[in-house]
């Protein structure tokens, strides 16, 4: 095995854990299962997501943000809506 193959796979292993830590984490998965549905505020996603901390949520949404996951449609509403790229 080449030094080139370990490499991707070694890149593989790293995208697929990062993913898993996505889903593992429920909060940042209910995030983007809400915002594929359509953009939603955030008074909208605390009302939706009751189950977590107005905290967890707006972590959430900066972690997914940074991502490149979810993106701000309106910064003066507070509205989110997943990135036409999808985090690539």
């Amino acid at each position: 095995m080449g030094n080139g193959e370990l490499k991707m796979r070694k890149g593989k292993n790293t995208g697929l854990n990062y993913v898993h830590s996505i889903i593992e984490n429920k909060c940042l998965y209910t995030l983007i299962l809400w915002l594929g549905f359509r953009p939603f505020n955030e008074d909208e996603l605390d009302q939706l997501m009751d189950k977590f901390s107005d905290k967890e949520i707006i972590d959430g949404i900066h972690r997914l943000q940074y991502a490149d996951i979810v993106e701000p449609m309106s910064i003066r509403d507070h509205c989110w809506n997943l990135t036409g790229g999808g985090g690539a």
